[in-house]
């Protein structure tokens, strides 16, 4: 079943559970961000892609992550922060601008199955303590966030929000559905940057 939500078109990718910091400078944005804000409603966001095209789902990968604002701040810059945090994937059915040009979209929720979040096997533990060494660096940023180091969707989506990647392999990694073939694939990409 699908359902409506607004959107953010963004060169950013979004985990589930992971944080990001946002610095929203475009009038449309922060609309969309203010109503979502003010009805208590979760908005998506979707990597960009660098089209052209008129049409406007060409302009979006079709995977992304609703998200909910859990602080927000004005900046040195004068421009709006604001930390989201993901929450669940989507595809995107259909998408269109409404006539306050906010984008809006008709989803489908990506549901993880049961079992889906299975304990971090053994194998992964390396990734683990890297994880812990991150975040121990950055503990005001997950003040109030439970670490959950044995679980295999946190750890990978912790990583993967965090790590250096270019924006296409995070995609790559969002659309993948099987949480042991994404923690092999974050491995590698670990092990390429030499953090491994």
């Amino acid at each position: 079943m699908s359902e409506c939500i607004d959107l953010l078109p963004l060169d950013v990718v979004l985990f589930p559970h992971g944080l990001v910091p946002l610095r929203i400078f475009e009038p449309r944005d922060l609309d969309t961000v203010s109503r979502c804000l003010k009805e208590e409603s979760p908005f998506g966001i979707c990597l960009r892609k660098k089209s052209k095209s008129k049409s406007l789902m060409d302009r979006i990968h079709h995977v992304g992550t609703t998200c909910k604002v859990v602080d927000w701040g004005s900046l040195d810059n004068g421009l709006l922060g604001f930390l989201i945090q993901g929450k669940k994937r989507f595809v995107v059915c259909d998408v269109r601008l409404e006539e306050n040009k906010l984008w809006a979209a008709r989803v489908k929720m990506i549901e993880d199955a049961p079992g889906d979040s299975p304990d971090l096997p053994s194998e992964f533990q390396d990734m683990a303590d890297l994880l812990k060494k991150m975040l121990d660096h950055l503990k005001p940023l997950y003040k109030g966030e439970k670490w959950l180091i044995d679980d295999s969707n946190w750890v990978f989506s912790q990583l993967a929000a965090l790590l250096p990647l270019d924006s296409d392999k995070k995609q790559s990694l969002l659309e993948t559905d099987d949480v042991l073939t994404r923690l092999h694939s974050l491995r590698d990409e670990i092990r390429k940057i030499g953090l491994l």
